[in-house]
């Protein structure tokens, strides 16, 4: 991991100079420990040998050493000016990652609420050992703005805006360390805080759409396609990405967002198979009855659930649990009678959809359902489908047949 000290300079100070939303526990002491006192003495001895063991000393100390340090950089003797100065953001550095490695056993949530939006961080990545290295890493390169985040979340929306505005100008993020992306997306998942962020965009004359645009436009550059593919942080970079993406309320950046990730399965960048939350993402978009989503974009993520690289079980499940029942319309369809030449309409609802996918991974006959319309890519479901019935009558008798289909067909279970 790439260690950063001047960032993470500014980041400790910060974090014991300002309570962020934030701490309680673990404040430095206010009196001088007599023992770190003596020690801080020490440095400034003729023996470098003393000099060195007095420095080891007060690291092992940590942040009951601390005021005896700052007491030790007014000190009249250089030498010791120059060690204290070094310690002192060592030791905060130090107090900072054994905070962050505390958040491993933490179930009151006192230690996360010490530290800026660890609460949000930890419940969407969790909180296992690579997590908390990355969390550091965001608190090591952007402290300041978490902390910010953190402590004014009805303002920030104009600065993730600023930010975003920023990357965008310096070479779309190519000269930005992609951890900026990444704690942006930390502020904005979170609930509160990303709340401010759209009631911002929603105030801007030319509407706040373009923001959201501007962001995902960032995503296609190389260092963050990168980051998505990282074996130890992607992960958590795409948990962000996808808390981030499951609260955007513009529908044209959800169909951007989509498209986002149409492309990156088909760089490899993400893999259904194996990346279960941009799956998980997929199907809670699939199955939103949220006035946000649009039938687009319910139809576009049921189209790459259907063509999913997974058990085609888990599949067929989805959709029979998840939206045999749901009677949304996607499409409205006109067309002719081939007998007559009249006019017909033919809805194709999310339920329809759903039949047609079960009915092909099933092996079974279209020509059982008697759809009026039906067509798809090349019968693989891989792009919008028109799959519907001009009456509901034989919409319910399909769903007849497929139920008597299932309980003569049982899933098995793996």
């Amino acid at each position: 991991m790439k260690t950063l000290i001047p960032h993470l300079v500014l980041a400790v100070a910060l974090l014991f100079a300002v309570p962020a939303r934030s701490a309680q526990a673990d404040q430095t002491p206010q009196a001088i420990d007599p023992i770190a006192q003596e020690l801080v003495r020490k440095l400034g001895s003729s023996s470098f040998r003393e000099r060195e063991a007095a420095n080891q000393k007060l690291l092992k100390l940590g942040l009951a050493a601390l005021k005896a340090i700052e007491e030790g950089r007014k000190n009249p003797d250089p030498e010791i000016v120059t060690r204290c100065n070094r310690l002192a953001p060592m030791i905060r550095m130090l107090e900072l990652k054994r905070r962050i490695e505390e958040l491993a056993s933490d179930p009151d949530g006192q230690i996360a609420n010490a530290l800026p939006l660890a609460a949000t961080y930890v419940k969407i990545c969790g909180k296992d050992e690579n997590a908390r290295k990355f969390y550091f890493e965001l608190c090591n390169n952007h402290f300041e703005l978490l902390n910010d985040a953190a402590n004014n979340p009805q303002t920030i929306g104009n600065t993730f805006n600023d930010r975003t505005k920023a990357i965008e100008n310096r070479g779309k993020g190519v000269l930005s360390p992609v951890t900026e992306g990444a704690a942006l997306l930390l502020i904005a998942a979170d609930e509160k805080i990303g709340q401010a962020i759209v009631e911002a965009n929603r105030k801007q004359l030319k509407g706040g759409d373009r923001n959201y645009q501007r962001f995902i436009g960032l995503l296609w550059t190389p260092n963050y396609e990168a980051l998505m593919m990282d074996a130890n942080n992607g992960r958590y970079f795409r948990k962000l990405l996808f808390a981030w993406a499951k609260q955007l309320p513009e529908p044209l950046a959800m169909s951007s967002f989509l498209f986002f990730i149409q492309d990156m399965i088909q760089k490899q960048i993400m893999n259904l198979k194996s990346d279960s939350d941009t799956l998980d993402f997929l199907m809670d978009l699939a199955a939103s009855t949220s006035p946000w989503r649009l039938p687009y974009h319910r139809g576009v993520a049921m189209a790459m659930v259907a063509t999913a690289s997974i058990p085609e079980n888990d599949r067929i499940a989805f959709f029979e649990e998840k939206l045999f029942k749901d009677q949304t319309t996607l499409e409205p369809v006109v067309g002719f009678d081939l007998k007559d030449g009249s006019q017909i309409r033919v809805e194709t609802r999310v339920c329809d959809y759903a039949l047609a996918v079960c009915v092909k991974l099933t092996g079974q006959s279209f020509q059982d359902y008697r759809f009026d319309i039906l067509g798809s890519q090349n019968g693989t479901f891989e792009s919008w489908i028109n799959a519907g019935f001009t009456e509901d009558e034989t919409r319910k008798a399909a769903f007849k047949t497929y139920e008597e289909w299932r309980k003569a067909n049982p899933i098995k279970k793996d």
